[in-house]
């Protein structure tokens, strides 16, 4: 499993997170109903489909989640737009891509934000990037575009004439510079229990550890490999259990326990992009 991250915006949001969920509880029945409703059974099924190897049906999922999660924002009141017109130009040429293809073999997720992550399989990563590049021609040396200097080689020349034409006829107008640069990277090791050395707070004060001098990514950390060209495409670590970005350390007491995170499931109800990045690592581990 593989995926690329395409950065629209690194400005600050006009909502954040916090006060975006805290008014979404408030004011979008829509929200109630879909943490009552549908999100446990959507998890379920979304469980089944990376068991089954099933990506089409996770992509599916993974889309359909991610755009009700917006929804609950429009839902909102006052409304919260996250999405901006590059990331529904996105939206566009995912389905317009997957529509060639007969079946979704690329999907797309947006967390509080615009920017998209887009998950996908090997053999559609190059063309893929080819398409986003079609569609959004970098206003920047595309070295500079892509995080993967192989990736970029691969991408020259992996669209066809008739998807070339399919993305031209169905896909959005092309934005030079909508995508600022992308991210190209794929599933890490998953989940590990910390020895006391990894810790990032004190257990017995809850303050945090010093960091030593010279030291490296935080295990937690969605890391992209800066040697993606070694890699291929790059590597991330993603938690299965854990939101995105979340802290990942092992159950502790006392002061420090009130600093742990309560768990994905609360998170993925809201920022959904945490479902698709689980079912990706538990994916991408049973291949």
């Amino acid at each position: 499993l593989r995926a690329l991250i395409l950065v629209v915006s690194d400005a600050r949001k006009d909502t954040s997170s916090t006060t975006g969920m805290v008014n979404s509880v408030k004011t979008s029945p829509l929200l109630a109903f879909r943490a009552t409703d549908v999100v446990p059974a959507r998890l379920e099924e979304l469980k089944a489909a990376y068991l089954a190897k099933d990506f089409a049906t996770f992509a599916k999922l993974t889309m359909q989640d991610s755009n009700q999660f917006h929804a609950t924002c429009l839902d909102t009141y006052p409304p919260i737009f996250y999405m901006n017109d590059t990331s529904r130009a996105v939206v566009r040429l995912v389905h317009a891509y997957n529509d060639f293809h007969g079946t979704p073999v690329v999907a797309y997720t947006f967390d509080a934000g615009p920017n998209a992550v887009l998950y996908t399989t090997e053999e559609h990563m190059a063309p893929m990037l080819a398409a986003v590049m079609r569609c959004f021609p970098p206003v920047c040396p595309a070295e500079s575009f892509v995080s993967s200097g192989k990736l970029l080689g691969a991408a020259t020349g992996a669209l066809s004439r008739d998807l070339a034409a399919a993305v031209d006829a169905e896909g959005p107008r092309v934005q030079p510079g909508g995508v600022r640069y992308v991210y190209a990277t794929k599933a890490g090791g998953g989940p590990r229990r910390l020895g006391a050395a990894d810790h990032l707070i004190d257990l017995q004060t809850g303050g945090p550890m010093p960091v030593p001098a010279g030291a490296g990514r935080l295990p937690s950390d969605v890391a992209i490999d800066a040697n993606a060209d070694a890699a291929g495409s790059g590597s991330a670590t993603i938690p299965p259990s854990t939101p995105v970005g979340a802290p990942s350390v092992a159950p502790v007491a006392g002061p420090a326990k009130a600093l742990v995170e309560t768990g994905w499931l609360a998170a993925a109800r809201y920022a959904t992009v945490a479902l698709a990045a689980a079912a990706m690592t538990a994916f991408a581990t049973r291949r």
